[in-house]
């Protein structure tokens, strides 16, 4: 074969998936996704009051071991944000997290964890910056 192309059935231009930025997410409880274009390139709506607009993301959480996967109706969504809850019996270990917008998929990889952060926590480094990074040895945050 010389050559070979890829096949993608929604036709989507690149400029129109999601970017989707890879996250940390805590079973059990509400955790953000964020990105950009998150809502899509348009609502994609015929504008009669009976229309139902395409743009509000959906969220896909695919387990790397054994391929199951939970669906999400996102809240508080953005163009670059969107939450969800994630359910307790999801569990901890790596996925692939997918944000549907338009019907158009854009992935990254995310991290689901039991680890909650307890409110003194919060407080004692309330100055501190939100992101952390995770050590692979101990599969603990590195505050």
């Amino acid at each position: 074969m010389a050559s070979a192309e890829l096949h993608d059935p929604t036709g989507a231009q690149p400029a129109w998936r999601p970017r989707v930025e890879p996250a940390i997410l805590t079973r059990g409880c509400r955790s953000a996704i964020r990105g950009t274009g998150l809502r899509g390139i348009s609502q994609a709506s015929y504008g009669s009051t009976m229309s139902s607009p395409t743009n509000y993301p959906l969220v896909r959480l695919t387990a790397a071991e054994g391929g199951r996967s939970w669906r999400f109706a996102s809240r508080d969504g953005s163009d670059t944000g969107v939450t969800i809850d994630v359910p307790s019996d999801v569990p901890p270990g790596p996925y692939v997290l997918t944000v549907y917008a338009n019907a158009i998929p854009g992935g990254a990889m995310a991290t689901v964890t039991s680890l909650r952060p307890n409110a003194s926590h919060l407080e004692s480094h309330a100055s501190w910056p939100v992101a952390s990074s995770w050590s692979a040895a101990t599969r603990r945050p590195a505050w």
